[in-house]
């Protein structure tokens, strides 16, 4: 059995026994899985790229292929953490406050989640031994979806919110920036996915009234 092959015995069918081979997005995702826990277990900043390839059972050599760096392993976690920020916020005639209860439930959900929390934490703690991490974050965590659903909401004339890109900065901040502070400082339990959602429809009908055209 190479590095490389995972036991799947599901899918032995006629070469029973033998592993599966990865394809090369089964081994990025399971990189970034392997990663996930390597950078919360020692740290970004103390882990290597030896310890990433040991956790996921695969050799350097393929790591390095997919990955060529530690930094861009690290921004692909954050990456695929955050995937659903990428997604375009339309203008069908729904409800806008619906289509941002949305948008902004599913990112409170993420940011807010352990596995998040744990990333957060130890980018604080590396953050200044380590200055690509922050910068990986930034390029990663983009609000250009609520930013461009915003600036085209200013432009229709329904909202008035000068900079859009600061606008859903600070709609962030309302939403989750004091409750992220206690949770990273584990003064505050976890919120259930019901809490998540009602305090989402609170922040962000507040933050709507303050922005509406009239």
């Amino acid at each position: 059995m190479t590095a490389d092959r995972l036991d799947c015995p599901g899918e032995r069918g006629a070469a029973r026994g033998r592993p599966r081979v990865l394809s090369n997005e089964d081994r990025r995702r399971v990189l970034i899985d392997a990663a996930e826990t390597v950078f919360v277990r020692r740290g970004y900043h103390t882990a290597t790229m030896d310890d990433v390839a040991h956790e996921a059972g695969m050799s350097k050599k393929t790591l390095y292929q997919i990955f060529p760096a530690k930094v861009a392993l690290f921004e692909a976690l954050i990456g695929e953490r955050l995937s659903f920020m990428v997604q375009p916020m339309t203008d069908d005639g729904a409800d806008p406050v619906a289509a941002v209860i949305k948008f902004m439930t599913d990112m409170a959900t993420a940011v807010l989640s352990p596995g998040l929390l744990a990333i957060t934490r130890l980018m604080i703690a590396d953050a200044s031994r380590s200055p690509e991490i922050g910068s990986a974050l930034q390029r990663q965590l983009s609000f250009n979806s609520l930013e461009q659903w915003l600036g085209r909401q200013n432009a229709s004339g329904k909202l008035k919110v000068g900079d859009p890109y600061e606008a859903a900065g600070m709609l962030y901040g309302i939403v989750m920036g004091d409750l992220t502070i206690r949770l990273l400082l584990s003064i505050e339990t976890l919120p259930t996915p019901e809490q998540i959602r009602s305090r989402v429809e609170r922040a962000t009908r507040i933050f709507l009234k303050g922005v509406r055209a009239f």
